[in-house]
């Protein structure tokens, strides 16, 4: 077995790392050092785990793109996040979250903590998996590369004034103004949806699609198979699973959301959602 390391650096190691004195001396704070020392010793220990075994490993910071074909299990080291930025490239081959910072991070994609990770790795055959499902995004029929792991969110870039025609399952509805337009898969609904107060999603459902500040169509959760939207803003973006994953659209371009080929996650995280509070 081959198994590639993706970790995370903590905010600490970047706010260290700014020419802006006010952000290095932010990096003190008592609560960043103890989440960066809590990482630290995450990632020393999951590396000493592998090199006790006979496995082969690679570790790369989560922002590297390594060629993927030569490895049968890829390790995220870090919290929800560096598993989804891990989950936009991976296809066919299993992702497994391990929770750097348990005190800090709440963890939902993660299957177990660093000390955890030498029983899961002894067990890794039987234990359990769970399909989760993506979203494809095309954007003016070239298939991005990115395959979305929690939600979208598609805006103007000043949020407001946000025009579009919105063609769902066949449906046109146009959309005169709104703020913004919100989608999520099933598993990402322990975020955004959860957090604009509907019920979490079953992980087989379809996906759903919110449109805020809309005089047409507000204050709903849709759920949807086949989304599309035709801009009629010019200084339109979308961003892709939070801040990092971004783009431009202007007038007349079309993004057309869809399920993809699904993630294959170590761990259940049906599991993974009682024990923290969504079931």
């Amino acid at each position: 077995m081959t198994i590639l390391v993706l970790h995370k650096n903590s905010l600490h190691s970047y706010y260290k790392s700014s020419p802006d004195k006010q952000t290095r001396d932010y990096a003190e704070n008592p609560v960043l050092l103890k989440s960066h020392d809590a990482h630290e010793k995450s990632l020393e220990t999951v590396v000493n785990t592998l090199s006790n075994t006979n496995v082969k490993f690679d570790i790369f910071h989560r922002s590297k793109r390594p060629d993927l074909s030569s490895y049968d299990l890829i390790v995220t080291v870090g919290g929800d996040g560096t598993f989804i930025e891990a989950g936009h490239f991976i296809r066919g081959i299993p992702l497994l979250g391990i929770n750097s910072d348990p005190d800090k991070s709440r963890g939902i994609y993660t299957c177990c903590n660093a000390y955890e990770f030498a029983d899961v790795l002894d067990s890794l055959e039987c234990f359990p998996r769970t399909k989760v499902q993506r979203l494809q995004l095309t954007f003016n029929d070239k298939v991005l590369d990115e395959l979305v792991l929690n939600d979208i969110l598609v805006y103007h870039e000043n949020r407001g004034n946000f025009r579009h025609d919105l063609i769902e399952e066949g449906k046109l509805h146009e959309i005169r103004d709104c703020y913004d337009l919100f989608v999520a898969t099933p598993s990402g609904s322990t975020g955004g949806v959860h957090n604009f107060g509907s019920e979490v999603l079953p992980l087989d459902a379809d996906f759903v699609y919110f449109i805020t500040g809309s005089r047409d169509k507000i204050g709903e959760f849709v759920p949807s198979t086949h989304l599309e939207l035709v801009s009629k803003t010019r200084e339109g973006i979308m961003r892709v699973d939070g801040e990092h994953v971004w783009y431009r659209f202007g007038l007349g371009d079309r993004i057309v959301c869809e399920y993809g080929e699904p993630l294959e996650m170590v761990g259940d995280l049906d599991e993974n959602r009682r024990l923290k509070g969504f079931k």
